[in-house]
Formats: structure tokens, C-alpha cells, sequence
């Protein structure tokens, strides 16, 4: 546009030189006009020229401006990029973490790097409000505070429930902010020059606070700079819930597995236990032989609880005595057929006739078997005690009640087979003494039924004879009618069949009684 103006005021010049080439005869007053009108042209031109170039400056600075701006612009698009790269990728590597320390240690050095400053702490506070700095990253050069302990008596009283609330420090010269003398004393203990600290509030609960520290000059932080670090303390409690909950689980886990370990070993014993118990059970019920049973008793729980020793004792509750006949040791010297006085050891066996188990150990150590600890369980049923099971295993050792379940059934079975032995024993006397009974019975017998067939086969052939006689005299068919009567009862009384009846009744040991209910008379 201004150069067809500048084209356009060029005509009359064009006009005056072809003026002046055709007419060689202007006069000096038109050339002095001509002149006058020339410089006129020039000096629009120039100043024409002149605002055209401030046009042009001031459009140049405008485009300097607008370039300044949109590189200002983009840098701060470009960090906000940044910011938000950063704070994803430490979002990302802390939601990576499983471990408190690995989350803190990865947000101080991403922080430290990202923001350009000389210190990032993460301070947790005890449940007295002291605390202690667990998490830094530091350049050379500054101090490390990593691990040590810091006590503030006037935070509990001012600054927890502000900080709980979101209270965010900003300090941008620690020696011209309005700070409590004790505070400045404290950051400069630490080279700070400028602080920033955001709270970190975990489950509503003052977890701790993310500390961002200049040392080598006062800063002036930005308003991004706190919202980021905000932001990140964010990401920190959703982090550390999430780690606590992480250890809680893990904890909770290797204390079920724990569980379930000692649960099955538990099971494991439980079985084997019951294993023993059914073999014993069974040893009782297949067999009457005391002897048997009760050292194979004493063997099992030997090997199956895995003690030194076990031995069962007889009582005499007549002689006041315990005597050992059964027993299985491992490391102990035997003490079988061993006799104690209940009187001297009343407090045993006092709390055994009771029917009380118990475990204990002696305060002196025994010549024979020195400091051992015992199990003691009374062989008990419905009619008392008969005798007792003694463990013994090694010094110090606790029965656990698993094992003291176990010795009390297997007592119980023991009871119970000394109950049928000692009853098959008194049966096998009785049957003895009936055996006996019985032989002289059979004795009497033979002798009684030989003493009645005798005189029974004489009256039977004296009848036979004298009916045979009074037959041939003919006196029988002329008889009275009680004679006839009389032998008709006598014959067939004194017949084989009939005796043979009564010497089988007294075989038996009875006769009917309705036998007799119309007894015959001779």
C-alpha cells in the first residue's frame, strides 16, 4: 500500500522533467515554483517515509512482543507438560511401591530434581508430635538430616489442627519472614534460606509434612511450586494408605500362613495322637492280657510324644504303696519294680487318688534321673484309682494340652483294661471253683444213681417172678382185683424207662414238680 503511494506522487515530477525537455523556455518563476512544489513533494515523502517506518517499528515490536509472549506461553505450557509428566510418572512410581521407604525415597529425589533446589525432606511424626525425618534427597554440599529426630514443643499446641486442615508454609526468606525466633534459629541450623512445607494428611490423621528447602539464597516460590507439591503430598497419603494396607495384608497373610502351618502340624499330631489312642483302644479290646497292654502302652506314648520315659504303676491302696511293673525309657536309667510310699510322696499321689492330672518337676534333681519334668496321670474308672502314668522327659519341658489329652484317654484305656483283667480273673476263679463244684456233684451223682438202679432191678424182677407164679398156679386170672392192681403199679414202676427219667433228672440238677403232684403210693 505505501508503495503505490509513493508511486502515485511521483507523477508530477515525470510531468515537470518532459515539461522541461519539450519547452526549453520556462521561466525562472515557474522553476522556482517548480522547485517549491518539488521540496514540498520530497518533504511529504520523507515524512510520509517517517511514518511508515514507526508504522513498521511499532509493528515489529508488537510482533517482538506477541513472539516474547507465545515463547513465554509455551514455556509455560512446556512446564506445565512437565509438571504434568512429573507428576504422573511419580504418581505411577509410587503407586508402583509397595514399601513406605521406597515411596518416600522416590517422591524427594523426583521433587529435588524436578523443582531445582537444594533440599526435599519428608518429616513423620510420632504419636507425641516429635518426629523424625525419614525420607531426603540433598545436594552436595548441604547437610543431611536424614534420621535425625526433631522436637518442637509448640506444634502440638499451634500448628497440628492448622495443618490437618491443609495449612501450606510459604517462606520465602527466612530471615525477613515474620518467624518465631526459635524457628529461624532452627532453619538455620539447617543452611535454609527458603522453606516450603505442605502437610501430609493420612486417613484425616497428621501423617507428616513435605518440606522443600533452598539453602544457598532466599527463593521466591511460585504459586505452581506449592499447588505441585500439594498435589504430590496427595498422591503420598493415597500412597502410604496404601502401603500400610499392603504391610497390614502382607502381615495378615504370613500370620495365616502362619496359622495354617501350626494348624496343620497341630492336625498332624492331633492325628498321630489318635492313631495311638485306637491302636491302645484296640489292644483292649482284643486282648484280656494286663501285662500286654499296658507296656505296649507306655511304649506308644514314649515314642509318639517322644519323651525319655514312660512307667505305670500299680496301687495297694492295703500297703500304701505305688510299684512301677511297666515301663519304656529311651535316656533314662530303668526303674522297674521301684516301690514308693504314698505316705511320702501324700502330695502326688493325694491329688492321683483325686483323679487330677498334673505336670511338675522337682526342685532338687533326682540321683537317678536328675532335673526332668513329669506328667502324672491317675489309671482311673467309675470304682477309683488303680494306678497311675508318669512322663518324664527332659528339664524345662511343657506338656502341651494336645499330649496331656492324649496321656488322660490312654490312662482311661489302661484303666479299662485292668478293670477286665482283674474282672477275666476273677470270672476264670469263679469258673474254677464251679469246675470243682461240679466234679463233686458229678460224683455224688454217680454214686446216688447207682444206689437207686440197684434196688429198682430187685423189686422189678421180684414183681416179674411172682406174677410169673401166680400165673402157672392159676391163681392170677382169680384173683382179687388189688392184687392185680398192686403189680400193674409195681411193674412198670420199677421199669428201666422210668428210672432212666429220674437218674436224668438228677443228672440235671432238677426234677419237675408237677412229677409229684399225684404221688403213687405202694
Amino acid at each position: 500500500m505505501h508503495q503505490r503511494k509513493i508511486l502515485a506522487s511521483s507523477k508530477p515530477f515525470e510531468r515537470l522533467s518532459n515539461r522541461e525537455l519539450s519547452n526549453h523556455e520556462l521561466s525562472n518563476h515557474e522553476l522556482q515554483h517548480q522547485n517549491q512544489e518539488l521540496t514540498r513533494v520530497i518533504e511529504q515523502q520523507a515524512e510520509h517515509l517517517a511514518t511508515m517506518q514507526q508504522e513498521l517499528e511499532q509493528e515489529k515490536q508488537a510482533r517482538l512482543r506477541s513472539q516474547a509472549a507465545l515463547q513465554v506461553a509455551n514455556e509455560e505450557l512446556q512446564q506445565r507438560i512437565e509438571r504434568q509428566r512429573l507428576k504422573s510418572e511419580i504418581a505411577q512410581q509410587i503407586h508402583e511401591s509397595f514399601t513406605i521407604d521406597q515411596i518416600l525415597n522416590t517422591a524427594v529425589k523426583q521433587v529435588q530434581q524436578f523443582l531445582q533446589v537444594d533440599r526435599v525432606l519428608i518429616y513423620h511424626f510420632a504419636p507425641d508430635w516429635s518426629g523424625t525425618f525419614v525420607a531426603e534427597a540433598v545436594t552436595a554440599g548441604w547437610t543431611s538430616v536424614l534420621g535425625s529426630s526433631l522436637r518442637d514443643p509448640c506444634f502440638s499446641e499451634k500448628y497440628v489442627e492448622p495443618y490437618r486442615q491443609g495449612r501450606i508454609q510459604i517462606v520465602d526468606d527466612v530471615l525477613a519472614a515474620n518467624l518465631a525466633p526459635c524457628h529461624v534459629e532452627l532453619l538455620s541450623a539447617y543452611q535454609v534460606k527458603a522453606n516450603l512445607v505442605v502437610p501430609i494428611v493420612c486417613r484425616k490423621r497428621l501423617w507428616g509434612l513435605f518440606v522443600v528447602q533452598q539453602c544457598r539464597q532466599p527463593r521466591q516460590w511460585q504459586a505452581w511450586e506449592s499447588e505441585f507439591l500439594g498435589h504430590l503430598a496427595t498422591k503420598i497419603d493415597i500412597a502410604i494408605e496404601q502401603a500400610e494396607l499392603y504391610d497390614q495384608l502382607h502381615e495378615l497373610n504370613a500370620r495365616l500362613e502362619c496359622d495354617v502351618i501350626e494348624r496343620t502340624a497341630h492336625l498332624q499330631v492331633a492325628y498321630e495322637f489318635e492313631a495311638t489312642l485306637k491302636r491302645i483302644t484296640d489292644r483292649v479290646r482284643d486282648s484280656l492280657d494286663e501285662a500286654h497292654i499296658l507296656q505296649a502302652a507306655v511304649q506308644e506314648l514314649t515314642t509318639t510324644i517322644g519323651v525319655n520315659c514312660c512307667n505305670a504303676s500299680l496301687h495297694d491302696l492295703e500297703q500304701k504303696t505305688a510299684t512301677i511293673h511297666y515301663e519304656y525309657a529311651t535316656l533314662l536309667p530303668p526303674s522297674k519294680q521301684r516301690v514308693f510310699s504314698m505316705e511320702n510322696w501324700s502330695d502326688f499321689y493325694n491329688q492321683l487318688q483325686q483323679g487330677d492330672t498334673f505336670q511338675f518337676c522337682f526342685r532338687e534333681p533326682s540321683p537317678r534321673r536328675g532335673s526332668v519334668s513329669i506328667l502324672a496321670s491317675p489309671l482311673m474308672d467309675d470304682q477309683g484309682v488303680l494306678g497311675d502314668l508318669w512322663l518324664i522327659h527332659d528339664p524345662g519341658y511343657t506338656f502341651c494340652e494336645l499330649e496331656i489329652r492324649l496321656v488322660k484317654q490312654v490312662a482311661n484305656q489302661c484303666a479299662i483294661a485292668l478293670r477286665q483283667s482283674r474282672l477275666f480273673q476273677a470270672v476264670q476263679q469263679k469258673v474254677q471253683e464251679l469246675e470243682q463244684l461240679n466234679a463233686l456233684k458229678d460224683d455224688f451223682l454217680g454214686t446216688v444213681s447207682h444206689e437207686l438202679r440197684s434196688p429198682m432191678s430187685n423189686i422189678k424182677l421180684a414183681a416179674q417172678l411172682l406174677e410169673i407164679h401166680l400165673d402157672r398156679l392159676g391163681v392170677l386170672a382169680t384173683a382179687p382185683e388189688t392184687i392185680q392192681k398192686y403189680l400193674g403199679i409195681c411193674i412198670p414202676s420199677a421199669s428201666g424207662r422210668r428210672i432212666s427219667s429220674m437218674i436224668s433228672w438228677i443228672w440235671r440238677g432238677s426234677m419237675p414238680t408237677n412229677h409229684f403232684r399225684s404221688p403213687a403210693s405202694i
